[in-house]
């Protein structure tokens, strides 16, 4: 509840004293009441009030309805909306009422995609009709892309995923997009030399990816951009498997060396290894001193993607040089 008291008196003008109440509740679950009068007590004739009421309904769905009158003359309006979901999609809104002995009605519906808003708007009155359509987005160039857009607000990011596509890209952990074909997105509305976290999903990613990083903190400067790159890379890997000259799976643990690439590691289980940075041709040096055995294998990344099952190779003593 409020209560306020006005008192002001214009240069030629008469005085004004005005007395406002006002009250305001949630009634119950979705549902806000309004209400509130005023008194002039210098000039009687000044009075007037106002009931409204709004709801949320399932949806996304807003109504509202209210009432007013001011020095006789009577007011009402209904409204209904609902705007369309940040991710993309349709939104609509209507109006009706009237004020005096005018009345007026007006629709609209709207279509928000990732490339821009489009909204169009009928409106009538007793004294005329009227319609209007607009379409509003952006255009950026950078990093050699040009990416359409909603709009850029007082800063922006655009996300760079290497030119790998169908990426989810985060702000502040709130997904606002995928990549595009290009595996290019532009993130809108940032703070202007403010800290902004940007981060992108990797679960989709198939198993032969590798994400050196997958959180950046940008920071533009005021109706500027920032590059946030994430650069997508695939391994070139395989699991080997070798067995030894008796066909039988090599002990866990046996120390192996990549040739090519100098990269170590060690004898899993079963006689599994996993092997990075391969070449067209590899070979594994695997145990030590007398024990030491070689294999040869060729490799092909698969069209397809993934990480291949190379094997079962036997290694050979006689294959190390």
């Amino acid at each position: 509840m409020n209560l306020s008291y006005i008192g002001y008196r214009p240069e030629g003008e008469a005085t004004s004293r005005i007395v406002t109440l006002g009250y305001s509740a949630s009634l119950f679950k979705g549902v806000f009441l309004s209400t509130s009068a005023f008194q002039d007590l210098s000039q009687h004739r000044n009075r007037g009030f106002y009931i409204g009421l709004s709801m949320v309904l399932d949806g996304n769905i807003a109504t509202s309805a209210n009432t007013n009158r001011q020095n006789d003359v009577s007011s009402h309006n209904f409204g209904a909306q609902r705007t369309a979901d940040f991710g993309g999609g349709f939104g609509w809104a209507m109006q009706s009422g009237m004020s005096g002995s005018s009345s007026y009605r007006q629709g609209q519906l709207e279509y928000l995609g990732n490339y821009g808003r489009v909204t169009a708007r009928v409106q009538s009155d007793s004294m005329d009709h009227a319609a209007s359509l607009d379409a509003s987005g952006a255009l950026v160039l950078m990093d050699g892309h040009v990416e359409a857009a909603r709009q850029v607000g007082s800063g922006f990011a655009l996300v760079s995923t290497g030119g790998v596509p169908n990426i989810p890209v985060m702000h502040e952990n709130r997904q606002i997009g995928i990549t595009g074909g290009s595996g290019y997105l532009l993130v809108p509305n940032l703070n202007a030399y403010g800290d902004n976290q940007i981060s992108i999903g990797t679960d989709s990613l198939d198993v032969d990816a590798r994400v050196p990083v997958t959180n950046i903190n940008v920071v533009p400067r005021s109706l500027s951009g920032v590059l946030a790159a994430f650069p997508v890379e695939r391994y070139t890997a395989a699991t080997v498997i070798v067995q030894g000259a008796d066909g039988k799976p090599l002990s866990t643990g046996l120390p192996v060396l990549h040739v090519q690439s100098g990269k170590r590691t060690v004898v899993g289980f079963d006689g599994i290894i996993f092997v990075d940075d391969l070449g067209a041709d590899n070979q594994l040096r695997i145990g030590e001193g007398d024990s030491l055995c070689a294999v040869h294998f060729p490799y092909v990344r698969p069209a397809e993607g993934g990480l291949p099952v190379i094997g079962p190779l036997r290694c050979a003593a006689g294959g190390v040089r």
